[in-house]
């Protein structure tokens, strides 16, 4: 009653102009979308799937339900929490949180938190696996591209620490390169430093070859 989008379908097409090698069909449809006093979009149902040239599914469909979608005085979003589900895995519920911590002056996002539960629909007794993701320290190049962070996610009880840096891009902006350290709480004193490099894409932005190499030592 307001003129605010309430629903719609988007269907998008990828195809490759020469020989037709590549032809990938997106549909998503977006509904009972809500808003707050404000004007902003509070809550959505967001289907997605994915078809051949010849209308056969190539991925399951993807239904999210966000909700409880939070904004800064600035009109950032704050935080939300998405319930998701597949008929490719129907008995699994997936519960995400998502809290941004921080923004720097620029609006950029430098730290979040994002708790993952991950259920079965019916009796949890049976399956069901949370875990914590905490990215923060996360900065920027000049043109808004990411160039490091520290990640520590933590499941069953084990953290894991990660510090990415030296993110480098391709003129198209897919990701060239890149330096890992990762440390383990349950073998605190094992050291892996991981570095990927000449990251290749082909013409349809797919990765088609990089050079990987892990060092493990002992920092003791």
């Amino acid at each position: 009653t307001y003129g605010r989008l309430a629903a719609y379908t988007e269907q998008k097409t990828e195809s490759d102009l020469t020989n037709n090698i590549y032809n990938v069909l997106t549909t998503t449809i977006r509904s009972g979308i809500t808003y707050n006093k404000m004007g902003q979009m509070a809550g959505y149902l967001e289907a997605t799937a994915k078809f051949d040239k010849d209308n056969n599914p190539v991925s399951a469909e993807l239904k999210t339900q966000r909700k409880d979608i939070i904004y800064t005085a600035l009109g950032f979003v704050s935080s939300y929490q998405d319930t998701i589900t597949s008929i490719a895995t129907a008995g699994l519920v997936t519960v995400i949180n998502f809290k941004a911590d921080k923004f720097d002056v620029k609006g950029q996002l430098a730290k979040y938190t994002e708790t993952k539960s991950e259920s079965d629909k019916t009796n949890k007794d049976l399956y069901n696996l949370a875990s914590t993701t905490i990215r923060n320290s996360i900065t920027y190049n000049a043109v808004g591209q990411m160039t490091s962070y520290k990640e520590d996610q933590t499941k069953d009880g084990q953290t894991i620490s990660t510090i990415r840096k030296d993110i480098t891009y391709t003129s198209l902006g897919f990701i060239k390169s890149y330096t890992d350290t990762i440390q383990q709480n349950s073998a605190a004193d094992l050291f892996t430093e991981v570095k990927f490099t000449a990251a290749r894409y082909d013409t349809y932005g797919r990765l088609a070859a990089y050079t990987e190499q892990k060092t493990e030592s002992d920092l003791t």
